[in-house]
């Protein structure tokens, strides 16, 4: 698995776009902001473990004075640059399916971006984080939405199914029935709306981006958590430890 995620990984593909070139205000940056408005809404101060952190872009958004910011990501030369992003924090190379380098019930949130549908056994991975997390811990992550209303649309373009990195793409009932079992609470499932375009031919992609993805624009830029399920391209998911 570690070899996938090598410094040709985070050069991009025709895939994705690969982390060494996301650029301040563009769409990555704005989700990474984004996912740190969440965890603020969730955890005024404390303990934030990201899994899968990458470049550690994230747990930058994050103040230093209100936060203890730890990461972990199976790949090596990631993890040099999360640090240099973020001096201040602790970063262990691993697999998230193993989370025995930090403590039990050490962490207040852990957050999860586009990281367990990568997993062979995401299952195990829920399991450690409840493990590690503190009594009323929360957990959020998101995941490739199976339930959009566009996917169909896409076809074999769609996000869930494009990225050959993608082992576990699951339904939001079996996510939720993941987490159930695992000891969590589900406090909240929506989405992060369409932002994926084209959805439509001979329409230009900044038209369908500014009409299509308006709501996903919105709720992005004012940190909100409003748009249903089905009405996006990701499943985003708050849980919190029973």
């Amino acid at each position: 698995m570690k070899a996938n995620y090598d410094k040709s990984y985070f050069q991009g593909d025709t895939v994705h776009l690969g982390s060494d070139l996301i650029k301040k205000y563009d769409i990555h940056w704005w989700s990474f902001r984004y996912y740190s408005l969440l965890i603020k809404s969730y955890l005024k101060n404390g303990v934030v473990l990201d899994l899968g952190c990458a470049h550690g872009y994230l747990l930058g958004f994050l103040e230093n004075d209100k936060y203890t910011k730890k990461g972990i990501d199976i790949s090596d030369y990631a993890l040099k640059i999360a640090k240099s992003n973020n001096p201040e924090g602790t970063f262990v190379q691993g697999n998230v399916e193993d989370l025995s380098s930090f403590k039990k019930e050490s962490v207040d949130l852990v957050i999860s971006k586009y990281v367990l549908e990568h997993l062979n056994n995401p299952d195990k991975a829920i399991s450690e984080v409840n493990s590690v997390l503190k009594e009323k811990g929360y957990f959020i992550f998101s995941v490739p939405n199976t339930s959009s209303v566009f996917r169909l649309r896409k076809g074999e373009n769609w996000i869930g199914d494009r990225d050959k990195t993608h082992l576990s793409v699951f339904t939001p009932e079996k996510w939720e029935e993941l987490l159930i079992k695992n000891g969590f609470t589900i406090v909240k499932s929506f989405s992060d709306g369409f932002w994926d375009v084209p959805y439509f031919k001979y329409i230009p992609n900044f038209i369908q981006l500014i009409f299509i993805g308006f709501p996903s624009i919105l709720q992005t830029f004012l940190g909100l958590q409003v748009i249903p399920v089905k009405y996006g391209e990701n499943l985003i998911m708050v849980a919190r430890k029973n």
